[in-house]
């Protein structure tokens, strides 16, 4: 058994700092470690547990209050698409190394204890944090690595292409990488060429989480035919209706971070700070992980609050009425800027606190499908005097004023608004104006252009209806389009949509290599992704432009973020955004709602809202 107290290491600029403290049993738990049905916290927690303070999961800069917080409480959510909530995907998210803030800046151990980068940015080495467990109690070692790389990355039945970021240089064309397991809590990675962006891929980037590297093995093997024999897997498989499939039963039940509040989550063995022990129609319910592997410096055990829980709702709109009326303790995902005026008078009442920070997108932009299907459109949509036209056309004062309060800059290169010059340009190419006044395509039609979106968040909705207006002053019939999540989802993927849509890009993220959304995703000029994805191998080859840009990502990822080489390959990466305009923004620096419960600690006062969301265990009800 433990001793009741923890020896506390703290790395903080190379310098250690050691000191015990008695660990604090959560409230909410005593019952169950009374009567035996839990360890008492000493046997609960690793060996070094991760010691959150000051500056550790926020910066000091961005909550220079933090403080020691106290055990209890429920946070409420609303989510309006069935089993997914963004907001609490992201609080509950873990992520292998952890900087301080939405960075990967200056990364610590965050599941793992500590890394070790050698020869030139290609061999990694991990240590495990000896005693960390899964929510069910049994211990994390090397061999949950082992499995995720070896019977899952490897079998071609669950998992068809070896992921492109654990290959060299993260690039869909370089070799996978080599483990070896020295013990049963260290691992070493090595690759053949410089791969230094791994810290990125490790910690925020994306979102990815930890899933992508270790999974619960012993959970796990129960589904796998290569440790239990397929005729005990059979009558399950069978019943669930995927007949001799037996790698899509395995999928549906090895719940990946990207499904934490999918049904598959309920109860499966995790190293989320609460873990869902209920899902239906209505309700998804979370509660506190007894096994978390964080705790403060007074040796409370995070997070402090014991519950999450999120409503189904309609709609954004939905969500805001619940809002106002103090029905919701967090969100950031559906606030928008045109509802603070309704949002100081909740406040008024002491229903809720809404805070102005910064946001982590470009909330708004337009993205356009360059691999589109129809001949005519992709002819349309790859002319670069078509896309600055579009720019032109673009009033973002107008959008500025009175969608986002003027809380925002216009970005670098949509200084200009300038609807003659932009029609000009569309004379130019050639799509000259029909006996209607439309502007005619290249196959003698009128191009009937439609802006693609879905309910991701209320501002996007006013945004569509004003760019509508401000394309056909210049001749361009346009029509705005809602679409259900999933469909917009599906039609991307399947290179359906046959212009553009609307939605954020994340443009401030970027240099922090947080995501990477300069060269095209799936559901982007989707074909051009499986070009690059494959080598060539499958899908449509891009123009040199965009071959430039994807050459400059994976020169990216062979370093550290933030070395002078990434500074300097992010500025060329900006240039070519610019330039080409891959992507037309509404406008740069726009800020964000976080809407909090009034008696909530530990809330930072300045830098991106969506960092509240990932440090949601440090939030506490005062």
């Amino acid at each position: 058994m433990k001793n009741l107290f923890g020896l506390f290491v703290i790395l903080s600029f190379g310098i250690n700092l050691t000191y015990a403290v008695e660990y604090v049993e959560p409230t909410f738990l005593l019952e169950r470690v009374k009567s035996g049905k839990l360890p008492p916290i000493s046997e609960r927690l690793p060996d070094e547990p991760l010691i959150v303070k000051a500056g550790v999961i926020t910066s000091e800069e961005d909550l220079p209050n933090w403080e020691p917080g106290k055990y209890g409480g429920i946070m409420r959510f609303g989510h309006s698409n069935t089993n997914w909530n963004p907001d609490v995907f992201i609080m509950l998210n873990e992520h292998v190394l952890i900087g301080s803030g939405i960075s990967p800046s200056n990364a610590i151990g965050n599941i793992f204890l500590d890394y070790k980068i050698s020869n030139n940015n290609t061999t990694f080495t991990f240590a495990l944090r000896k005693g960390l467990r899964w929510s069910d109690g049994v211990e994390v070692t090397t061999e949950d690595v082992r499995y995720v790389f070896e019977d899952v990355y490897k079998n071609e039945k669950i998992n068809s292409v070896f992921p492109a970021k654990f290959k060299s240089g993260g690039d869909p064309a370089g070799k996978p990488v080599e483990i070896t397991y020295d013990s049963k809590y260290q691992f070493t990675m090595k690759f053949d060429a410089p791969y230094g962006g791994l810290v990125s891929e490790l910690s925020i980037k994306g979102w990815q989480g930890y899933t992508d590297i270790l999974r619960p093995s012993h959970h796990l093997k129960e589904f796998h035919p290569k440790y239990t024999p397929l005729d005990k897997l059979e009558p399950e498989i069978e019943r669930l209706g995927f007949k001799d499939e037996w790698w899509q039963y395995y999928n549906s039940v090895d719940c990946t971070n990207w499904e934490l509040t999918k049904p598959c989550s309920k109860n499966y063995p995790s190293l989320w700070p609460w873990i869902m022990v209920d899902i239906n129609d209505e309700v998804m319910s979370f509660e506190r992980n007894p096994y978390y592997h964080k705790v403060d410096t007074l040796g409370q055990q995070l997070p402090y609050i014991d519950k999450v829980m999120s409503q189904l709702v309609g709609d954004t709109d939905s969500t805001n009425i619940k809002i106002l009326a103090g029905e919701i303790d967090m969100t950031r995902e559906d606030t928008a800027l045109v509802r603070m005026p309704l949002y100081r008078e909740a406040e008024d009442k002491g229903l809720i606190k809404a805070h102005i920070l910064d946001m982590h997108v470009n909330p708004t932009a337009l993205k356009c499908n360059y691999s589109t299907p129809n001949e005519n459109d992709r002819k349309v949509l790859n002319n670069l005097k078509f896309r600055k036209a579009l720019n032109l056309a673009v009033n973002r004062d107008e959008i500025l004023e009175n969608i986002y309060f003027n809380m925002g800059e216009k970005p670098k290169y949509g200084q200009v608004f300038d609807p003659k010059a932009a029609e000009d340009l569309l004379d130019e190419i050639g799509m000259m104006r029909g006996p209607d006044g439309f502007r005619l395509g290249y196959d003698g039609k009128v191009f009937e252009f439609t802006l693609d979106y879905a309910d991701h968040a209320p501002d996007i909705k006013y945004v569509a209806e004003l760019l509508t207006e401000h394309f056909k002053a210049i001749g361009i019939q346009t029509k705005s389009k809602l679409m259900e999540s999933t469909l917009f989802n599906t039609t991307g993927t399947n290179n359906e949509r046959r212009h553009c849509h609307i939605l954020w890009s994340v443009e401030p993220m970027w240099e922090a290599g947080t995501w990477t959304d300069y060269i095209p995703e799936m559901g982007e000029s989707t074909l051009w992704r499986k070009w690059y994805d494959t080598n060539g191998k499958e899908g449509e080859e891009p123009p040199e432009a965009m071959k430039s840009m994807m050459k400059l990502h994976k020169e990216r990822g062979s370093h550290v973020p933030y070395s002078p080489r990434d500074g300097e390959l992010f500025q060329e990466i900006i240039s070519n955004m610019h330039e080409n305009l891959w992507v037309i923004e509404m406008l740069d620096d726009a800020k964000y709602i976080l809407i909090t419960n009034p008696r909530m600690g530990n809330v930072q006062s300045s830098g991106q809202a969506i960092g509240a969301n990932n440090s949601g265990e440090q939030l506490f009800y005062r």
